[in-house]
């Protein structure tokens, strides 16, 4: 039974890739998590045959968040950033997180689109923001500064940056075009 799921996970993940890299501007991309566990941390983008783009300017710091310590984390944050793999990609590659109270408004901070199904919530979230390539080899990608989303226990990557096809080095995706309103802390001391 585990392996017939586990197909059709990798089966729905590839109708996401294709839908979504068929179109100039597709929707972000997002994978369950058990297709997380299957991912190769990588930083270097140096690889790519054409260049990234520029990030968009970040807008300001929401200061109603309350700032994470990455050294002493409350048991939620770090449930969070577990979930995340913040450990394993390193925390310093965390370029903002924080507690927001409704999950459907998280596309106030993350370049996310309002349709994504898994935000669709009034619970609380945790939304962690990546720097750099993070690679996802069950989809073949590598994502530039994508973001993590965790509601009620449960996370979900979505690639809110650039997108390169790792066979081919070739950009499949620039920068989603939503503005977000506010920018996450970045983790403190």
């Amino acid at each position: 039974m585990n392996s017939i799921r586990w197909r059709l996970v990798v089966a729905a993940g590839a109708l996401v890739v294709t839908g979504c890299t068929t179109a100039a501007e597709p929707p972000p991309v997002g994978y369950p998590a058990t297709l997380a566990a299957q991912s190769s941390p990588t930083v270097s983008a140096s690889s790519l045959s054409t260049g990234l783009p520029t990030a968009p300017p970040a807008p300001p710091i929401d200061p109603s968040i309350q700032q994470v310590s990455a050294a002493h984390p409350a048991s939620d944050a770090q449930q969070a950033l577990q979930l995340c793999e913040a450990y394993d990609l390193g925390l310093d590659r965390v370029s903002g997180m924080g507690l927001i109270p409704r999950a459907r408004n998280a596309v106030n901070y993350a370049r996310l689109s309002a349709l994504a199904p898994f935000l669709a919530s009034d619970s609380p979230a945790w939304v962690v923001q990546f720097r750099g390539q993070v690679n996802r080899l069950p989809l073949g990608q590598g994502w530039i500064d994508p973001t993590c989303v965790v509601i009620d226990g449960t996370q979900q990557f979505f690639a809110t940056g650039p997108v390169v096809d790792l066979a081919t080095g070739h950009l499949v995706r620039r920068y989603w075009p939503a503005n977000p309103s506010w920018s996450l802390p970045p983790l403190g001391p």
